[in-house]
């Protein structure tokens, strides 16, 4: 059947060829074979005919019609026979035209689907998964239960409940911590000495206050300082007559004597002794010296150097010579004054070579009757007239002259030579002596331009040298170019660059050409040098020409760096020229320069500076006294060049002027000026100059000097200066100005009026600079467009007149306006001869300005502005006008500016002041350097409020500015000031009151006034405010008349209830100056932080108190308030007076100290007496003393000296009498009788090098008392009776120096449970916290002292600490009941060469006491009568040594004369150190109270310590780099929520925050004999050290229950924590506990494999380094709070935080990328194509899920949600296409952890396929399928996980991506119309990787190494379709599909590996999911309702794997 279809094919083709508009189509095939047209007619229509036959084939058919119809019917039976019997084969016929009639364009498909993914089982993995992970797990809330060790024997008694060391895939081991016992034993426990700490006083800040803001306007004094005009210096002298000769010839030779043969070349006897030769230096450089010895005669020396002749019109070679040459040759008649002559024409070079001019030349010789001025040439260059004659001197050469009157090369060229000569330096020239140069040029009846071009360097170090001459040789006109490219550099003194003297008078006139082409600068570094010099300038020199054609102009370029230079000068000075001569394209620059000048032009006329060049600059750039233009004696100059002054890189200009016109000079400047700097200028006209400006002008001037100012126009002695273009001057600082007009009247010769005219200008004057100055009869113009701006403290105008001196004249042809800022001046009076209290304005203004052609001066006045500046006057207040006319000339526009100001003046306020009133005519003034009086009432209540000021000026007294209060000032402001006064006198005999930060009195000093010095005097009242001085003094360190006495003193009252109130303020460096609270005076502050007196500076001034000064108390002892306060060193402070003090109160704070016997100091609660930093005290008088610490006299300085003398001690409880800190320092008291209450130290010594002599008897009548405590040496002289109270000491050593006893010492009772032991003398301290002995003493009983200890317990001798000495070589008498004679303890020494002894009734006595390795020598005698009495306890390693009489030098056992009950007694010392099994943890603690040494891993710890704040009383933790963190208690957890006490034992909370609480439960310990000390873990949340001291005072209550319970005998000691170790700590004598001691086990410790090792030593390395209260600190909380009985915690922690959501990240990426595969295949097999082209577009959401056995790999559901893109381009052929696919998708998972962790990924996938069919398959039935894609994703991880009961997490982002390869075959087999079979099978390769995970955020944050997988999936299957036709183009089509597929890559079980961030452990693998090789079978069920415009699908499916569950639902639409 088929083979006749194809048949008919090709005949219907064949056919279409032949017959026009018949076109062939399978379309049109179908017709034919449905309508049966074609069968049986082959010979008709599809028979073979020819062309030419076709018409009557066509005529035949329609004529035949019935024939047709004939044959037709025939075979319409023959087709119906054979469609009956390949039915099926029509199908696939009908579906190949289906496909063949496709439209081709494209169509598109829009759809939906959902699916679900229920797994009803669980993946296959390794099934070591428990039902125990993933839980969280209840623990107890009984500390004990979950912190009892399992090795305790009460552990039994509670559930293991949570013991294990499995979780998941983590194994941990089991780490016992040992438990030590601790057997508690009584003993003695002597109370410890404290140190006392020196008072600490905060560093008290001085006043703040600022100078209230004054006008600093000073009067202008005329003297503006502007340097005269440099003086040119004289031309040099025109050189006389030289011998010099030239020749035109062309000869080559080498001379040997004049007359003799020459030595090699032409035989020709002319000039130069070697001519016409290349010279090279050969075998190393070489050498041609010409050397001059001051006769007639020269030589010439050369080696290494070859000479090659040259000669002919063919520049032939006619020798070549390379002996070395040694001639003498003379300067005339022989070959001349010429080394070497080159010429004829020819091109010679100078190579290799150094040449060298040297000696001295005889400057007169004569011959032939001739004078010759002698001048010699090195190289002299001659011309021909056939060809240009060059040299050139290479890089590698060199020429020297360093001899006078000497050219390095001479161009000469004369007569007919009419070809130029050239010289080109490449190399180096050096010219060092006087009278010469580089190069000179000669043109003797010749134009031909001679050319010197530099290419190399060119030097001038020595003086009056010159780089280029012309007319050298007698002043012929000169032709030359002078071309610079390098570097040209003028170094010594008066050197010239370039000089022209052919221009001379004398000599013949021409039109020369001199071409100076600069095209690098030559640089003057010198001084008195110059650039060009033009002495006598001929007006028709040229300075361009014609060169080889080209037009050459000249470029005049010069830097000058050095002095005095000038770069271009014109005129000699003597001789006038006229005539106009033009200079363009210039470039002159004076940088970093002192009096340089750009042009210099002297009596000249016609010079003019254009700008028709390309540079045109005239530029000063730093330096100082520098000028641009010059011009002295002149007229018609013209300048265009752009003038620049302004800074360089080293600083302004300074001093320097762009043009100066003197001595009858005119100028025209047409050139734009640009000035600023120091001191600057831009126009100077002096002595009749002139300046005429037509240019634009800025300036910016400035000065930094006191007498010298910047001016923008001067004009003086005669000058003028007009200026009609825009110029804007701004000047600052004072004697700076705008304009300057004056006739200073110093100079006969110069009478003119100085003169400036202007227009177009804005003139800007700030910081006391002058806008119009016009002096002694100057004339200052203002016409047209004239804007004048005047700033703080500047004025507008000023003309200095007085009533005797008419001044200058200021005239405005035109308006003018006048902008006045804040603080600026308009005009300016002197009142000095002026009537008292008159002024008439109108008057003055018309004698000093002139309104033209009714101009008016208009004037902006800005707020605080000032119009009127008067001086010098006498006025009242009601007497001054406030007012001034607004009309006629002057129009005022502005608010708030101050109509008149005073300066040297006197006011008296006669009416009422209301300083808030603006209006007010006080506040209207502004007043300087005046004298006020007030004699009303003045009030004000705004802040910064100034009642009366005035601040003197230039040197005079302080006298001339009186300020007087006779009545009352009320300031209520904050920051205001009463009286204020700078060098004046104030007197305030009225009432002053004053608010917040103000001051009464402000008095400054400057020293600069004549006579006398400033004073202020309080007869008055002064009531202070808070933070507010009453008298405030300040003075300077500089001035003239420093020695001048002045002060302040207080005659009368200051008081004030406010806080920081200061009654007089001193501060002065000075020892003139004085503070004196007199005798009448009164100062009374009782408010917080008052002073009485404060005085500071460095000056050695007395500070007296002779009336009364009373403070109050103040909050804290840092900040106290003081009578008396100095920090000066060099005062001192004089006391006769009163001086009361409250709480927290310094009496006297200062240094020297001096009190008289009518002197009375008493202070309140903590308060000091007196402090002193430094000097001697010499103390008389009253001093009483308040508690709290309190101190009388407390010295800190260095060699003080205290002598009291004092006559009556009054001390309260806890308080001092005498305190010494510093070193070097002595104490002597004499004070007869001193009584001490409880807790005073009478006399304290700080430092070694202290002494202290008690001459005082010392009575104790309370407790805690000590005569003597010092660290130098003290002798006690006087009986210290120490009986009544408990705890007291008479003498106290604690440096190691000696303190003896000579008197008798009465020791009373000791109280040993407060351990307040009452001791004679004790020595040493030793700090039991640090094992560590902090101080130690020496201490001794003399022959003549003796001590008594009548009460119990109490302690004859006590030392302590290496190195602690106590020797008793007097008698020690004991009489209390459980007395100690001797204590010594931690390797002190005790001596007993006297007498030891005990009463009868003195029950429990010891001798002596030695303990922790102290040694007692027995000497003498010890006799003990009483029972229980003890001779000698021995303790802890102590030392007895007897000795049978004290002259025994060996000790022997029992030989000393001991008689006691117990002759000597030895207790034992448990020991409580212990170690790990694995050797992490070692606490090696020896027996006592010795610190324990830690050792973590080998490496020793020291811990951080918790103790008590002795401010607070609260908790803070200590140690290195800690600041002492406190805890309170909210911050402690419920780690411990039973209490502390049960059967089992005692539990410490270690956080001490409730350490002051009695234990609770005691009475359960009451029948226990050994019960569990269990160490809590609630330290370790505040620290992140690994060990931790818990100290003393911390264990109070615990010890208080271990004394309460004397039946326990031992303790069991353990850590609560299980990854922590616990110990103890206990006293010398083992009774309780000295400290606590927690270490950390090391988390490595509990690692079981590589995995956990790895993972546990990021953690342990994560431990310390994390904030007190961050997440991950409370992380590790968590793990320091799990107990002894929860080990199964600690593994379920370190499981859940070693990262296993990251073990499967392969398999949940291929997951992510199947579910695209997925999609992307349903749009291709289930959705049928409408046309060739085929978009088929669907969104999608999936839920999905995962479950697994696996322990470690957690279970997870997911949904995701995306859309996918398939393009279908269908082939010609029926199974062929190609095309391409996209999708999107994300993912979200959730983690079925305990924490709930989620992921997001993000996957974009994009591929490719092809699909072919057999080429004889033409119903496609067979197709093959390649695709290839590749995928990227981006993942987004929350991980979190549980520790102990808390969630914690960490946060990732990362990057996967790969690659697939999938070949799929597919066989279709149609089994009947509806149904089809299609088994199919493919294979794909898949390739991924993720990039390496970093956790950035969060806690205990992961790396991942990043990892890859590969896939290798097989799937085969069948699927079968069934398809029902529905209604027209709708079909119903359900298929189901088997099959199986079987993974053979590694996507599960990958082995990615991870470590903690941050850290240095290496990685840890994670344990990934078993490979899945059995496989999955699966079905699929898809049921569909579908046609042409849309579809609806319901699917369903089973996989084996996880026994999953499948079904969707989806819908399309298509267009």
């Amino acid at each position: 059947m088929t083979t006749s279809f194809l048949k008919l094919k090709k005949e219907l083709k064949s056919f279409a060829k032949r017959v026009k508009n018949f076109k062939y189509t399978d379309k049109l095939l179908i017709v034919f074979l449905l309508t049966g047209a074609v069968i049986g007619i082959e010979n008709n229509l599809l028979a073979e005919i020819a062309d030419d036959e076709i018409t009557n084939q066509i005529k035949q058919i329609n004529i035949s019609t019935a024939n047709f119809r004939k044959n037709f019917k025939k075979a319409k039976n023959e087709s119906n026979r054979l469609i009956k019997g390949a039915n099926l084969e029509l199908i696939q016929l009908m579906e190949q035209g289906d496909h063949v009639i496709k439209p081709i364009w494209a169509s598109w498909q829009f759809g939906s689907n959902s699916y679900y993914n229920g797994w009803n089982g669980f993946y296959n993995g390794r099934g070591d998964k428990g039902n125990s992970v993933d839980k969280f797990f209840n623990r107890s809330n009984n500390a004990f239960a979950r912190n009892v060790s399992p090795l305790s024997s009460k552990s039994r008694m509670f559930s293991p409940y949570l013991r294990g060391s499995l979780y998941g895939t983590t194994r941990l081991k089991d780490v016992e911590e040992p438990i030590v016992e601790w057997e508690v034993t009584p003993g003695i426990n002597p109370r410890r000495v404290e140190g006392i700490a020196p008072l600490v006083l905060a560093s008290r800040q001085e006043i703040n206050f600022q100078n209230p803001e004054m006008p600093t306007f000073e009067v202008p004094d005329g003297d503006v300082e502007v340097p005269p005009a440099p003086v040119v210096p004289p031309a040099p002298s025109t050189p006389g007559r030289p011998n010099v000769i030239y020749r035109q010839s062309d000869y080559s030779n080498i001379k040997k004597k004049f007359g003799d043969p020459v030595l090699v070349g032409s035989e020709i006897q002319d000039i130069g002794s070697i001519s016409q030769t290349n010279i090279r230096g050969t075998s190393g450089k070489g050498k041609l010296d010409i050397l001059h010895n001051n006769t007639e005669k020269f030589k010439i020396k050369t080696s290494n150097t070859t000479f090659t002749g040259i000669e002919g019109a063919g520049h032939s070679t006619i020798f070549t010579y390379s002996n070395d040459l040694d001639g003498e040759f003379k300067y005339i008649n022989d070959y001349r004054a010429i080394g070497v002559r080159l010429g004829g024409g020819h091109d010679f070079e100078i190579d290799n070579m150094d040449i060298t001019s040297s000696g001295n030349i005889k400057n007169d010789i004569l011959a032939g009757g001739i004078n010759y001025k002698v001048k010699f040439f090195v190289f002299e260059l001659n011309g021909i007239n056939s060809r240009t004659s060059t040299t050139t001197l290479n890089s590698n050469s060199s020429i020297i002259v360093d001899s006078p009157n000497t050219s390095a090369v001479f161009l000469a060229n004369s007569n007919a030579a009419s070809k130029p000569i050239e010289f080109i330096n490449k190399g180096t020239i050096k010219v060092r002596k006087g009278n010469s140069s580089a190069t000179s040029f000669l043109s003797y009846r010749n134009t031909s331009i001679s050319n010197f071009t530099n290419e190399g360097n060119i030097i001038l170090d020595g003086q009056y040298s010159h780089v280029a001459m012309d007319g050298y040789a007698g002043g012929y006109e000169g032709y030359f170019m002078f071309r610079n490219n390098q570097n040209i550099t003028l170094q010594g003194t008066d050197n010239n660059g370039i000089t022209i003297t052919s221009d001379h008078p004398s000599y013949p006139s021409g039109t020369p050409i001199s071409i100076i082409q600069l095209n690098k600068p030559i640089v003057m570094q010198g001084k008195n040098s110059k650039g060009i010099s033009l002495y006598f300038l001929n007006r028709n020199r040229k300075f361009e020409g014609q060169v080889n054609g080209t037009t050459e102009k000249s470029f005049f370029n010069f830097e000058m760096y050095g002095k005095n230079n000038t770069a271009i000068q014109i005129g000699n000075g003597t001789t006038a020229q006229s005539g106009t001569a033009k200079f363009e394209n210039f470039k002159f620059k004076s940088i970093d320069g002192i009096g340089n000048a750009l042009v210099r032009i002297t009596r000249q006329s016609g010079i003019q500076f254009v700008k028709d060049g390309d540079n045109e600059e005239l530029t000063i750039e730093g330096g100082d006294g520098n000028i641009g233009l010059n011009v002295q004696r002149s007229t018609g100059m013209v300048n265009e060049g752009v003038i620049t002054i302004k800074e360089s890189a080293n600083g302004e200009s300074k001093n320097a002027t762009g043009i100066v016109s003197s001595a009858g000079s005119e100028v025209e400047n047409k050139g734009k000026m640009t000035v600023s700097g120091d001191r600057v200028r831009a126009l100077f006209a002096i002595k009749n100059g002139k300046i005429e400006n037509h240019a634009e002008i800025v300036f910016d001037g400035n000065t930094t000097e006191s007498t010298k100012g910047s001016t923008g126009m001067y004009a003086n002695h005669g000058g003028i200066i007009k200026s009609d273009e825009t110029t804007k001057i701004k000047v600052s600082k004072p004697k700076s100005v705008g304009l300057f007009a004056e006739n200073r009247g110093d100079n006969a010769s110069y009478l003119n009026t100085s003169k400036i005219e202007i227009s177009k200008a804005e003139i800007t004057a700030t910081d006391g600079a002058f806008n119009i100055f016009a002096n002694k009869g100057g004339e200052v113009k203002l016409k047209n467009d004239i804007i004048l701006t005047t700033g703080k403290d500047s004025l507008t105008f000023y003309t200095a007149y007085t009533p005797f001196n008419p001044g200058g004249k200021i005239i405005f042809e035109n308006d003018v306006t006048a902008n006045i800022k804040n603080q600026g001046t308009v005009f300016y009076y002197d009142l000095n001869n002026a009537p008292v209290g008159t002024f008439n304005f109108s008057s003055w203004y018309g004698n000093n300005f002139v309104n033209n052609g009714g101009s008016k001066l208009k004037l902006n006045m800005e707020e605080g502005s000032r119009l009127l500046f008067l001086a010098n006057g006498n006025l009242v207040l009601s007497g001054i006008p406030t007012n001034l006319s607004s009309s006629g000339p002057i129009e005022i526009t502005g608010t708030g500016y101050i109509p008149a100001a005073m300066v040297n003046s006197n006011l008296e306020l006669d009416q009422d002041v209301n300083l808030d009133d603006s209006t007010d005519p006080y506040n209207k003034l502004e007043i300087l350097s005046s004298s006020i009086t007030n004699s009303k009432v003045m009030t004000g209540t705004q802040n910064r409020q100034l009642a009366i000021g005035q601040e003197n000026n230039n040197n005079r007294p302080a006298s001339k500015v009186k300020l007087i209060n006779n009545n009352k000032i009320i300031l209520t402001g904050e920051e205001s000031t009463g009286i204020y006064a700078k060098r004046g006198e104030i007197i305030n005999n009225g009432d002053i009151s004053i608010g917040k930060n103000s001051v009464g009195l402000y008095l400054t000093e400057d020293n600069r006034g004549a006579l006398d010095a400033g004073k202020a005097y309080n007869n008055g009242l002064i009531t202070l405010g808070e933070g507010s001085s009453g008298m405030l003094y300040r003075t300077d360190t500089t001035g003239a008349n420093s020695a001048l006495a002045g002060g302040i003193y207080n005659n009368s009252k200051i008081i004030s209830n406010s806080k920081n109130a200061i009654g007089m303020n001193f501060e002065s460096p000075l020892g003139s100056k004085e503070i004196v609270n007199d005798s009448t005076g009164e100062i009374e502050l009782t408010g917080e932080n008052a002073v009485g007196i404060f005085a500071s500076g460095t000056g050695n001034y007395n500070i007296k108190n002779l009336g009364k000064i009373t403070v109050g108390s103040a909050t804290s002892a840092n900040s106290p308030v003081i009578a008396i306060y100095t920090n000066n060193g060099n005062s001192l402070v004089e006391n006769g007076g009163i001086i009361t003090g409250g709480d927290k109160s310094l009496g006297i704070y200062g240094h020297s100290v001096n009190t008289l016997n009518t002197s009375n100091i008493s202070v309140g609660k903590a308060a000091t007496g007196i402090y002193s930093l430094g000097g001697n005290l010499n103390l008389q008088g009253k001093l009483t003393i308040g508690t709290d610490e309190a101190k009388g006299v407390l010295i800190t300085g260095d060699n003080q000296t205290v002598n009291n003398d004092l006559s009556v001690i009054n001390l309260d409880d806890n308080s001092f009498a005498f305190v010494n800190t510093g070193n070097n320092n002595q104490i002597i008291s004499n004070t007869p009788n001193v009584s001490l209450k409880n807790k005073n130290i009478f006399l304290y010594s700080e430092k070694s090098t202290g002494n202290i002599i008690n001459n005082t008897k010392i009575k104790t009548t309370g407790n805690q008392n000590y005569a003597i405590y010092t660290a130098g040496t003290a002798s006690n002289k006087a009986e210290l009776d120490l009986r009544q109270g408990t705890g007291n000491v008479g003498t106290y050593s604690m440096g190691g120096q000696l303190v003896d006893n000579f008197s008798i010492i009465k020791v009373g009772e000791s109280k040993v449970k407060e351990k307040l032991y009452s001791i004679g003398m004790a020595a040493g301290y030793y700090d039991k916290d640090n094992d560590v002995s902090v101080y130690t003493g020496k201490i001794e009983n003399t022959n003549t002292g003796k001590i008594e200890v009548t009460g119990k317990h109490g302690i004859g001798m006590y030392a302590v600490g290496n190195g602690s000495v106590a020797i008793n070589n007097g008698e020690i008498h004991l009489s209390g009941k459980n007395s100690i004679g001797m204590f010594l303890d931690q390797e002190a020494v005790g001596i007993n060469n006297g007498l030891i002894t005990a009463t009868s009734d003195a029950v429990g006595v010891i001798g002596a006491v030695a303990t922790n390795r102290a040694v007692f020598k027995n000497y003498g005698t010890i006799r003990i009568l009483p029972k229980a009495g003890v001779g000698v306890l021995v303790k802890r390693d102590g030392v007895l040594e007897e000795y049978s009489s004290p002259s025994a030098t060996v000790p022997q056992e029992g030989s000393s004369n001991i008689t006691a009950e117990v002759r000597i007694l030895r207790p034992k010392l448990p020991k409580t150190g212990k170690e790990l099994e694995d050797g992490s943890v070692e606490i090696i603690s020896p027996a006592g109270d010795q610190i324990p040494q830690i050792k973590i891993n080998g490496r020793t710890v020291n811990p951080v310590e918790f103790d008590i704040d002795a401010n607070s009383s609260n908790v803070k933790i200590t140690g290195e780099g800690d600041s002492g963190t406190q805890i309170l208690e909210p911050e402690i957890s419920n780690w411990n929520q039973k209490g502390n006490v049960s059967k089992i034992g005692m539990y410490i909370d270690t956080s001490g925050v409730r350490y002051t609480n009695p234990i609770q439960g005691l009475n359960y310990l009451s029948d226990e004999l050994e019960v569990d000390l269990i160490i809590g873990p609630e330290a370790t949340k505040y620290t992140n050290s690994k060990a931790i001291r818990i100290k003393e005072s911390i264990l109070n209550p615990y010890n208080y229950a271990i004394l309460l319970n004397p039946q326990i005998k031992k303790w069991h000691v353990y850590s609560g924590s299980l990854t922590w170790v616990g110990t103890i700590q206990s006293d010398a004598d083992g009774e309780q506990m000295k400290a606590l001691y927690l270490v950390k086990t090391p988390y490595t410790s509990f690692a079981k494999d590589k995995n956990v090792y790895n993972f546990s030593d990021g953690l342990e390395q994560r431990y310390n380094v994390n904030a007190l209260g961050s997440r991950e600190k409370q992380l590790f909380d968590k793990l320091n709070s799990i107990g002894k009985n929860e080990s199964l915690l600690l593994a379920q922690a370190f499981d859940e935080m070693m990262g296993h959501q990251y073990a499967n990240v392969q398999q949940r990426t291929f997951g992510t990328g199947k579910l695209i595969d997925n999609e992307i295949s349903y749009l291709s097999k289930e959705w049928d194509t409408k046309s060739k082209q085929s978009n088929k577009i669907k969104t999608f959401g999936i839920r999905d899920e995962y479950k697994s056995n696996s322990a470690g790999i957690i279970n997870y559901a997911s949904k995701a949600y995306g859309f996918a893109y398939l393009h279908e381009n269908e082939g010609v052929k029926l199974g062929n296409g190609l095309g391409w696919y996209a999708g999107m998708i994300n993912n979200r998972f959730k983690f079925k952890d305990i924490g709930k962790s989620r992921e997001n990924q993000s996957m974009l996938k994009l591929g490719v396929y092809k699909t072919m069919t057999p080429v004889n398959d033409y119903n496609g039935s067979l197709r093959w399928t390649v695709s290839g894609e590749g995928y990227i994703s981006r993942n987004n991880m929350h991980r979190k996980y549980l520790v102990v009961d808390d969630i914690f997490s960490a946060k990732s982002d990362y990057t996967s991506y790969g690659a697939a390869v999938k070949n799929e075959l597919v066989k279709e087999i149609r089994t009947s119309q509806r149904t089809s079979i299609k088994p199919y099978g493919s294979l794909k390769l898949e390739y991924g990787r993720f990039d390496d995970i970093k956790e950035r955020t969060g806690e205990i944050r992961l790396e991942v190494k990043g990892n890859d997988y590969y896939s290798v999936k097989s799937e085969v299957g069948t699927e079968f379709k069934y398809k029902q036709p529905m209604a027209e183009k709708t079909s119903l089509v359900a298929t189901l599909g088997l099959g199986y597929e079987k993974e053979l890559g590694k996507v599960g079980d990958v082995g990615n590996k991870a470590r903690e961030s941050h850290t240095t452990a290496d990685w840890f693998s994670i344990r990934g999911e078993k490979e899945d090789r059995k496989g999955n079978f699966k079905t699929n069920l898809n049921v569909g309702l579908e046609n042409q415009k849309f579809g609806v699908t319901v699917n369903a499916g089973y996989d084996t794997k996880g026994k999953n569950l499948r079904g969707g639902v989806g819908f399309r639409a298509i267009y």
